[in-house]
Order: structure tokens, then sequence, then C-alpha cells
């Protein structure tokens, strides 16, 4: 497992993060400074798909996509507070521009093309501004060979246990 974070370090599991364990990665503890990009990598030098992860500590969250979208497909996106969770009214943004405004923070995107990849992030009027979030769109269809490529993707709350075995993230 190795990530490159959004303060530009580039570093694998146990190397000052994470304590790694044959094919897995166990991050007892996130800060905002473990935010980046995450992959597995074989001794070959076979990468898997990268997985931007975003540690945040502010109090609006933009759930997104973690995998590329396939064109034509639908992307839907919900905006909400961390605690508890809500259905407010949130704006959204793609590239620094509001798109829209959607009443309970979930907004779908219709048969997205390759101009909808781009930086998103929502706002809730007296709640705050989520951290942005990139979405990637392929033209192709994704094929996993489940002895290299991301399977699964999950998040524990007290503990991340991600896995390069088959890659699985639980």
């Amino acid at each position: 497992m190795k990530r490159n974070t959004t303060e530009g370090h580039l570093s694998q599991c146990g190397d000052g993060w994470g304590r790694s364990n044959s094919r897995s990665c166990i991050i007892s503890m996130t800060l905002t400074w473990d935010s980046g990009v995450y992959w597995c990598e074989s001794k070959e030098g076979a990468t898997s798909n990268r997985v931007n992860i975003t540690v945040s500590d502010t109090p609006v969250i933009l759930q997104s996509p973690v995998l590329p979208v396939m064109e034509g497909h639908d992307v839907s996106l919900h905006c909400q507070t961390k605690r508890p969770p809500s259905k407010l009214p949130a704006d959204f943004y793609k590239d620094g521009s509001l798109i829209r405004t959607e009443p309970t923070g979930h907004m779908t995107i219709h048969h997205v093309t390759k101009s909808d990849e781009g930086l998103y992030k929502c706002h809730i009027s007296s709640h705050g501004e989520s951290p942005p979030s990139w979405i990637y769109v392929t033209g192709q269809e994704l094929h996993f060979d489940f002895n290299t490529y991301v399977d699964k993707i999950s998040v524990e709350i007290k503990v991340k246990l991600l896995t390069c075995d088959g890659v699985t993230f639980t």
C-alpha cells in the first residue's frame, strides 16, 4: 500500500503512517494530513486504481464515488452535516462554479460525460463547506484482475484496514 498525501509526501504503509502486516495496512487514527491518493503496488510494479481519500475536520461532507465513473452512467452526490447526518438544502459546485441548489442535499448527474469530470464541493448554509472531491470519468469499462485491483471499499469509523490482497479496503 502506498500513498501520496495532499502535502506531497509519497510513502508506503509503515513508513511513518499505518502498520503493515503482509498484505494489509492498518491506520488506527486518521488526521487531516492523511488525506491523499492511496493505491496498492505489487513487487513487479503493477498498480491498482488510485483511490482519493479525504480526512476532514469540517462539519460538512460530500459523499461522492471514489472510483472512476463510466461515461453514460449516473452519479449521485450527497451533501450532509457530519453529526447528525442531515438532509438540508445544499449548494453544489464544480470547479468553483455553482451548479445548482438541491433541497435535500442530494444531486444526481445523469448520463455523465468526460466534461463532468472535475473538482466538486458543496455548501450547507450556516454549517459550512465540504472539502473538495475529484470525480473521474472514464470512457471504458473497468475490468478488474482481483489479484491486482480494487474490489470493494468501505470505511470503518475507528480503525481503517487497507488490504492489498485482491486489493480490498475493509
